[in-house]
Parts: structure tokens; C-alpha cells; sequence
């Protein structure tokens, strides 16, 4: 008897070889929008030798069609069993997997859902965490949408487990990455409220669950921190603010053994940010991060005018209309990771 310890329901895992030049509709033989690597882990019980196989299954809507069967190369060890499967990019699917001896196959299981798409970690401070009170609208790519809990080690792809739900901007950017480039979207979010860069150095609370969350994930396209209104309250100098983010990047990558890509927003503009000097002082120091190898400009909030910020006098947390434009700028930073690689 075989049976599906891992992948989860709902699990999203990163793409690779993607190019767009192969990924449009009317490409000669069918659109590719690249693959993923799933690992596999079964419970196997009364099994050595014979023969493994797999395929994959589209679910619903989706531009695959139901592939042969193929070999899997499947290590066990006492009654445990492990392999990887590649899986192309696009809609949910299934892995059906099979073990037979001399052609005759004498068990089988399938994985719950999982997908092959973009995953992205989402850490720094409040603004990435979210704080304003607008409500999140409903979300056109929902069900592409999946989020890990950390604690659980599951993936969630309700509307009401989005990363910061009170807060739509993550909300509709990736509802947006989702739709144009037509793969789920997988979300880590480790951000947390009034934490300044310094609070994530390595031996920190902070600092733990983004090494955790990299591992969780295996491999992701990036991590998008926000920069925030308590940086500016700590009045860290620029060069301290660089070297403390090298810092934790370097360490992170120690940790993760990949590199992906890091964004840093910016939002220094707030009701708890009256210091103009010191405002002044952190962007010029995320502008010195932006140029250093490793790290490279996401949104910037700052440009948002109060038109689109709540009261007081345009000091608070952004509004619907400001939403809109903040999605659209992180949507425009992201863009070019996906579709330039």
C-alpha cells in the first residue's frame, strides 16, 4: 500500500524555465509556461523493488491536457519513500502515482491539489502587514491565490486567509500576477506590525521565521519587504540601515541556499512619522540599498499624494483609491521578475 504524505493540499511550488517568448497563446504548439519540481514524500508499506509511475492530471479549467504516464525514480528508506516529479506550470493538478511488478500494477494514490506557479515571501514592517481598514474586495484569481500558515505548515486558498485581508494591496497584486501570467500564486507572509529593520538580525524572533518560511517554501522568486514608518521612529542612520539589511540578506541566503530576488517598498509617509529629517534620512537610505548587488527597488508608497490617504489630513492609512495605485505599483515592480526570466 503507497500513500501521500507530502505535497499538501493547496501547495504552491516555484517555476522554473519560463520565457515569454514561448508562454503566449499562438505559440507554435501550444503555450509553455514553464514547470515545477514537486517533492514527494509517501508512507509505503509491503513494497521493495517493481516499478514506479506518475501523471499528472489537470483539475477544472486549465490548458493542460492528461499526460502519459511516466517513470518515477522513488528512494525508500524502511517505509518511507521519496521522489520528484516535474509538473508543468499553469492550473491545479493532481499526481496520480503507481507501483506495479512485471506490468501488472497493484497500487495506486493521487495528491490532494498542487500547483507549479510563483511564490513570493512577504517580510518587514507594519505597512507590509497592513493597516488600514478598508475591506478586501473579492478577488477575481481567488482560487490561484494560495497562502501558507507557518504554524500549520498548510496552504489556504480562502479569500479570507489573504495575507493581510484588511489590507487589499497584496490582495489585488497578486490577483493581478495571478491573471496575466496565468499560474497560482503562492504567498509566505512573515511581516509583522512595528518592526524595524534592526528587529530582523539574525538571532531575532523575526529573523526565525523568515529562515523558517525560505525553508517551508524550498524555493521562491522573492521577497518583498516594506520599509516603514517605524524605521523612521528608530532614526537608524543610512549606512547602519544598509549594513543591517546585507546583513540579514546574506544570512538568509546562508540559510536558504538559493538566492531569490529582494524587493524593498518604501512607505515613510504617516501620522506616526512627523520627522520630515528623518523620513528624508531613511529614503536616501533604502535609495543606497536599492544600488547595492542583491536588492532592488518594489513600491514606493511615498509618491502616493493625500487624495489617496485616509484622515488625518491625508496622514492615515491609504484608501480604496490609493489601494488601487499602491497594487499597481508593487504589480509593476514584480512584473519584470516573472516575465524577464
Amino acid at each position: 500500500m503507497i500513500g501521500i504524505v507530502k505535497p499538501v493540499a493547496g501547495q504552491v511550488f516555484q517555476r522554473h524555465g519560463f520565457s515569454s517568448a514561448r508562454a503566449a497563446l499562438n505559440h507554435p504548439g501550444g503555450a509553455d509556461l514553464g514547470y515545477g519540481v514537486v517533492s514527494i514524500v509517501l508512507s509505503v508499506c509491503e513494497i521493495s523493488g517493481g516499478t514506479w509511475e506518475y501523471r499528472v492530471d489537470p483539475i477544472g479549467e486549465c490548458e493542460l491536457n492528461v499526460q502519459d504516464w511516466r517513470p518515477l525514480d522513488v528512494m525508500i528508506a524502511g517505509e518511507t519513500g521519496v521522489a520528484n516529479a516535474r509538473v508543468p506550470a499553469g492550473g491545479w493538478r493532481q499526481i496520480t502515482i503507481r507501483w506495479g511488478r512485471n506490468g501488472n500494477w497493484l497500487t495506486e494514490t493521487t495528491t490532494p491539489p498542487i500547483a507549479a506557479g510563483e511564490i513570493f515571501l512577504i517580510a518587514g514592517d507594519s505597512v507590509s502587514h497592513g493597516q488600514t481598514r478598508m475591506p478586501a474586495p473579492p478577488c477575481a484569481a481567488s482560487n490561484r491565490i494560495s497562502v501558507m500558515d507557518l504554524a500549520s505548515g498548510k496552504w489556504h486558498q480562502d479569500d479570507d486567509r489573504q495575507p493581510s485581508a484588511t489590507w487589499p494591496v497584496w490582495h489585488q497584486t497578486f490577483d493581478n500576477l495571478s491573471t496575466l501570467a496565468r499560474v497560482p500564486i503562492g504567498v509566505i507572509d512573515v511581516s509583522r506590525p512595528a518592526t524595524p529593520a534592526v528587529a530582523w538580525r539574525p538571532g531575532t524572533q523575526p529573523y526565525a521565521k523568515l529562515k523558517r518560511a525560505g525553508e517551508c517554501a524550498d524555493r521562491f522568486r522573492a521577497v518583498l519587504w516594506q520599509t516603514g514608518l517605524t524605521d523612521v521612529e528608530c532614526a537608524i542612520e543610512a549606512d547602519e540601515y544598509v549594513r543591517t539589511m546585507v546583513t540579514i540578506r546574506d544570512s538568509a541566503l546562508k540559510d536558504w541556499g538559493f538566492t531569490p530576488s529582494w524587493l524593498i517598498g518604501t512607505c515613510t509617509y504617516g501620522a506616526g512619522a512627523a520627522d520630515v529629517t528623518a523620513q528624508t534620512g531613511i529614503r536616501r537610505a533604502v535609495q543606497m540599498l536599492c544600488k547595492t548587488p542583491g536588492f532592488e527597488s518594489g513600491a514606493d508608497l511615498d509618491l502616493l499624494d493625500p487624495e489617496c490617504r485616509l484622515p488625518p489630513d491625508g496622514l492615515g492609512g491609504l484608501n480604496s483609491r490609493g489601494e488601487d495605485l499602491a497594487s499597481l505599483a508593487w504589480f509593476a515592480a514584480i512584473w519584470p521578475l516573472i516575465a524577464g526570466r
